[in-house]
């Protein structure tokens, strides 16, 4: 009788989630070959593919479909779209209290997103486009330094002139919690400016939170790595410099 030993089953498990992983790449790929060729090809899109998948099983998605769906979200929404706090709807479709289906609340969460996406971005993503117009030409060194409250609320003002859609969408409640959170979040990043710290908080509210350790944005990830040691103003600058080159090829690839 064939005797299959406990290491054997573990080698065969990673082999197959190592082959289910590459193929799911390769299908990303083809979808969002603008997203693959920005984040820097194969390699970086395979990474954020094993983060996906690692993270939908740790959370209780282990289907083959059901994986696939998390990182279709990630796709989306940002790496961190399940714990984003300008995204508590996705919270509460993937509460199990909601049902004890996993892919019925993973399903429901996708559709929630298309939903979402069509609301704020537009059916063809032409209000995400006038948004980045108009961060193209925002001015980062005319942020105030203000405190608390203050600087809560000038940015909030000044997120809602720039993406109208998406602000409104979230509402002002939701936005300024959100806003007050990242604030505190920039300052641990190293950004302790008024010019960082809005400019943190712009991408977050544009690419998820999180987007500093998602494979698609390494850009940011270079920048805010905590072993290269910078002042705070030397890295909001190389920050904005980043930004605006990634904003760029975006508008190159469009």
């Amino acid at each position: 009788m064939l005797l299959i030993r406990q290491n054997q089953l573990h080698a065969l498990s990673c082999q197959l989630r190592t082959t289910f992983e590459s193929r799911l790449c390769d299908l990303f790929i083809q979808g969002y070959p603008r997203e693959c060729h920005q984040a820097g090809g194969r390699e970086a899109m395979l990474r954020w593919t094993e983060i996906g998948v690692s993270e939908a099983c740790e959370a209780g998605y282990k289907s083959q479909h059901a994986c696939a769906r998390w990182l279709l979200l990630m796709m989306m929404l940002g790496i961190d779209f399940a714990v984003d706090p300008q995204l508590p709807w996705v919270r509460a479709c993937l509460d199990p209290s909601r049902s004890s289906d996993p892919t019925e609340r993973i399903d429901g969460a996708v559709d929630d997103a298309m939903h979402y996406l069509g609301e704020t971005a537009g059916e063809d993503g032409e209000r995400v486009v006038r948004a980045m117009v108009r961060i193209r030409d925002f001015d980062f060194a005319s942020v105030p330094s203000l405190q608390e409250r203050a600087a809560v609320d000038e940015a909030c003002g000044r997120l809602q002139r720039l993406y109208p859609e998406k602000f409104d969408f979230q509402g002002e409640a939701l936005m300024a919690d959100f806003v007050a959170s990242q604030l505190n979040a920039a300052r641990q990043q190293g950004l302790a400016g008024p010019a960082g710290g809005f400019l943190f908080v712009l991408l977050s509210f544009m690419l998820g939170t999180g987007f500093h350790r998602d494979p698609l944005h390494s850009w940011a990830g270079r920048v805010l790595d905590p072993a290269v040691q910078l002042a705070s103003d030397e890295r909001a600058a190389r920050l904005e410099t980043a930004a605006r080159a990634h904003m760029a090829l975006s508008f190159r690839n469009a």
